[in-house]
C-alpha cells in the first residue's frame, strides 16, 4: 500500500517539474568585455587624413615636349602675294618655344622676305588634339617691288595661330601674323600674312 502511495505522489508532481522547468528564466550569455569589443572594430581615419583634400592632376604641359619643323604655304595682303613659310621651334620650357624662321612672298609686282627669331606660347590645350598659341619674332626684312632696287631693314611679327595634331610626330596647323617695318621698305611699313595650312611635323 505505501509503495502504490508514493508511485502515485511521483507521477502526479511529474508534471509540475517539466512545468516548472519550460517556464525558467533562460540564463544569459557570456557577456564579452567593451575593451575586446573596441579592439575588433576597424580604427578610424585620423582627423588630418579625412581633412586633407584630394591630390590635384597633373596639369598637361601646354608646349610640344619635341623640335618642330614646320613648312607651310598662304597668302599676303598689302602687298598681295603667295606667302611660303619654314620654321624650327625647340622647347625652352613648359610653354614657349623658339627657334628661327623664314618666310618669302611672291606675285608679280612684288617680292617679300623675311628671316627672324620667333617664339611661340603654347596656350593650355582645348582638347587632346587641338592647341593654341600666340608668337612673336624680330629680325630683318625685305620688300622688292618690280622697276625699282630691293630694299631691307628690321622687321618685326606678332600673331597666333592653331595647330591640330593628326598623328604621334604629325600636326597640321594655320597661323596669321602682322608684320611691321619701322622703316619705308619700298614704299611699305608693313603687310599681313597668313599661313593657311602648315605641316609640322615633331622629332
Amino acid at each position: 500500500m505505501q509503495t502504490k502511495f508514493v508511485r502515485s505522489c511521483s507521477l502526479s508532481l511529474a508534471p509540475l517539474a517539466f512545468v516548472a522547468c519550460a517556464t525558467s528564466t533562460p540564463r544569459a550569455p557570456h557577456a564579452v568585455p567593451a575593451a575586446q569589443i573596441e579592439s575588433a572594430l576597424p580604427a578610424p581615419a585620423p582627423a588630418a587624413v579625412l581633412a586633407q583634400p584630394a591630390a590635384p592632376r597633373a596639369q598637361q604641359s601646354a608646349a610640344p615636349k619635341e623640335a618642330m619643323l614646320t613648312a607651310g604655304i598662304g597668302v599676303s595682303d598689302s602687298p598681295v602675294s603667295t606667302l611660303f613659310s619654314a620654321s624650327y621651334d625647340v622647347p625652352i620650357d613648359e610653354r614657349i618655344t623658339l627657334g628661327p624662321s623664314v618666310h618669302y612672298g611672291y606675285d608679280d609686282d612684288v617680292d617679300l622676305f623675311g628671316a627672324e627669331a620667333k617664339g611661340r606660347y603654347f596656350l593650355a590645350p582645348f582638347t587632346d588634339t587641338v592647341q593654341a598659341f600666340v608668337s612673336a619674332g624680330g629680325g630683318v626684312g625685305m620688300v622688292d617691288k618690280r622697276n625699282r632696287s630691293e630694299d631691307w631693314g628690321l622687321l618685326f611679327s606678332g600673331g597666333g595661330g592653331l595647330r591640330v595634331k593628326t598623328s604621334t610626330h604629325g600636326m597640321l596647323s594655320s597661323e596669321v601674323n602682322f608684320y611691321w617695318m619701322p622703316e619705308d621698305l619700298a614704299g611699305e611699313h608693313h603687310y599681313f600674312g597668313w599661313q593657311i595650312v602648315q605641316f609640322v611635323i615633331a622629332f
